[in-house]
């Protein structure tokens, strides 16, 4: 349960054991099975190799990425991928 943040995450809509936007759903009794379902889903989607590396994620706004160019440059370096969302 997340307090305190201004504009945080609605946990009724957000709830991972009801949302039918995911591949498959879980619980705290299977989450790491069911994020490492959606993960490879996600990168199936996407078209990214499925690895198993992490999968960081931003969700902006602004159409500039480059207050993130620091985190994108670690990413690339690390091998890992970075995947964006927001307005085209």
């Amino acid at each position: 349960m997340l307090n305190g943040i201004l504009n945080g995450i609605d946990d009724v809509v957000w709830n991972p054991e009801t949302d039918t936007h995911i591949v498959q759903q879980f619980s705290q009794h299977n989450v790491v099975e069911g994020k490492a379902a959606n993960k490879r889903a996600l990168q199936k989607e996407l078209g990214l190799p499925e690895r198993d590396v992490r999968l960081p994620s931003a969700c902006r706004r602004q159409r500039s990425a480059l207050p993130l160019l620091p985190s994108i440059l670690w990413c690339r370096q690390s091998g890992y991928f970075h995947i964006f969302f927001g307005p085209k």
